[in-house]
């Protein structure tokens, strides 16, 4: 009888176990994907804030005025859109780095 109660408590703690371990996969994959928006976020301002000093310093040929510096800056840090009419993800089954990369390539080779 002792018998049968430990196999059955130890079917039951493993089945719990497995349903432990799914629940936290789940949740470690929530938090990747939450982790993962914010740090592509965070890229595509970070790119949009360099982009707008080039674009500046390459129209003026100049240094970017004080007052400007400021706005960006804060707009920046406010997570506030520098260039608002341009929509995020226009083609979402392509991974953002392989984008950058053939980006970056076929524009540096253009020069070559």
């Amino acid at each position: 009888m002792a018998k049968l109660a430990r196999e059955k408590y130890a079917k039951e703690l493993s089945e719990a176990k497995k349903e432990h371990e799914r629940i936290m996969a789940e949740r470690r994959q929530a938090q990747y994907e939450r982790h993962y928006k914010v740090c592509y976020k965070i890229s595509l301002d970070i790119v949009d804030y360099a982009c707008k000093f080039g674009e500046y310093r390459e129209l003026t040929g100049g240094l970017v005025p004080h007052k400007l510096f400021r706005e960006w800056t804060a707009m920046f840090l406010n997570e506030v859109a520098l260039y608002p009419d341009i929509q995020v993800g226009i083609w979402p089954e392509m991974r953002p780095l392989e984008d950058a990369k053939i980006f970056w390539l076929s524009y540096h080779l253009e020069f070559i």
